[in-house]
């Protein structure tokens, strides 16, 4: 059982973020889509010139790379004229638009790529040294536990001990009206999800977000009404989504995205700018085709839990039709975010990645 699992059903349960891999090998996830805040990052508040989703107003930085509390949630004021950060301490930060890249920005000299999804949920990849790393950011949204009935889907990157790797797990788990877990399973790649005892529910933290025990994370509220979680464990990264069932994408259209990742040493590849074109659509099948390099994947929707994707390994064609090495992966989009989480179905061949559609 992967220990998110165990954290969820017992609070029995190190901290990285998101895994380098072979793009050439693997691919992205991405290219295909499917209120109340204490400062409202919502339509209406004002936007960064070069990005209508880029809203001014608080966010939440949550860095699985840091070592504490108060720099693994961090919490900052943007505005959005000045594209300006300010922390609780005082101190600031500024970003600079990407000239002809629209909700791409950088700062700290260019040592650091910002990019921003369609509902304000950004991906950060910034230096720690001399090593390269991913933080999220959320918009601030009070979310009640209440809110999070239904069923969940999970990612993780997750470490067995402070000095293992990172490696792949995923999870589901059921909420009910008043935010205690009543299900929860472990789900071995596309294995069948094992079931197994739960204890424990979802608070309210007065510093914002939600507790689940001695866990913490953040809900993300799209105006679609599609719900998103993300948050720390002693033992990493989760990234949830309500699940929703996804259709298929209409065949001849595509869409522009941002791929990054990181290794089981949370080392952050480079940003990959790409395009993809839907070409078949069947039952619950698609392929697609990406410009880089003209590879076509083919994707199974609704495989192998309700809301998710999937690519089977060695299963992609080269540009000529001719059979081309890819390893599996597992897709899990966030609903309404135009942003989706994706890793390795393979044991062994350990890596996450986030996929951010460009507007």
């Amino acid at each position: 059982m992967s220990r998110l699992s165990r954290k969820l059903l017992t609070h029995a349960s190190p901290v990285a973020l998101v895994a380098l891999m072979s793009l050439t090998a693997c691919g992205g996830g991405g290219g295909d889509s499917g209120n109340a805040s204490p400062a409202p990052v919502t339509p209406g508040t004002p936007s960064a010139a070069s990005c209508a989703s880029a809203r001014s107003g608080d966010y939440r930085l949550i860095n699985p790379n840091a070592t504490t509390a108060a720099t693994q949630f961090r919490k900052a004021s943007f505005d959005a004229a000045t594209l300006t950060l300010r922390f609780a301490d005082g101190s600031t930060t500024s970003a600079t638009a990407t000239p002809g890249k629209p909700c791409q920005f950088t700062s700290d000299g260019g040592a650091s790529t910002v990019i921003v999804g369609e509902t304000g949920l950004m991906i950060e990849r910034y230096m720690d040294g001399a090593s390269p790393r991913l933080l999220i950011g959320l918009p601030e949204q009070v979310v009640a536990a209440s809110e999070l009935t239904g069923d969940w889907n999970t990612m993780q990157f997750l470490r067995a001990s402070p000095t293992t790797s990172l490696v792949n797990a995923n999870s589901t788990f059921t909420v009910n009206a008043v935010g205690a877990m009543t299900a929860a399973a472990d789900c071995p790649q596309t294995l069948a999800c094992v079931a197994g005892a739960v204890a424990g529910s979802f608070t309210a933290n007065p510093d914002g977000g939600l507790n689940f025990g001695t866990d913490r994370f953040f809900a993300h509220r799209t105006p679609a009404g599609g719900m998103v979680l993300v948050g720390l464990i002693d033992a990493g990264l989760v990234v949830a989504a309500r699940q929703s069932a996804l259709t298929l994408p209409a065949v001849g259209t595509g869409a522009s995205y941002w791929d990054v990742s990181v290794n089981g040493a949370g080392t952050a590849s480079a940003l990959l700018d790409d395009t993809t074109s839907s070409l078949t659509a069947s039952g619950s099948t698609y392929t697609r085709s990406r410009s880089s390099d003209g590879r076509i994947d083919t994707f199974s929707i609704n495989t192998p839990r309700t809301g998710m994707r999937y690519r089977a390994a060695n299963t992609c064609l080269n540009a000529s039709g001719a059979p081309a090495p890819c390893t599996g992966i597992l897709v899990l989009p966030l609903p309404g975010t135009g942003v989706s989480v994706y890793g390795s179905s393979v044991v062994g061949n350990d890596f996450l990645g986030v996929s951010v559609n460009k507007p």
